[in-house]
């Protein structure tokens, strides 16, 4: 049997106030950028966020979806 490794890679996601400025981050792990976008909607509990791979946004959920 061949096991094949899956290399993760570091998101942070960053919860939104009403004033657009961080409430609060969370570091994750995520296979690419679709998988990061999944994990958020599971932990956003419906707030706004961003989402950023080091300096690159990778996009935003809430107010301003991109």
């Amino acid at each position: 049997m061949q096991f094949v490794e899956q290399v993760m890679a570091h998101y942070r996601l960053y919860v939104l106030n009403d004033h657009d400025k961080i409430a609060e981050a969370t570091d994750i792990q995520a296979r690419d950028d679709t998988h990061a976008f999944e994990v958020a909607e599971r932990v956003r509990n419906a707030q706004p966020l961003e989402i950023w791979q080091g300096t690159r946004l990778v996009g935003r959920y809430g107010r301003h979806i991109v």
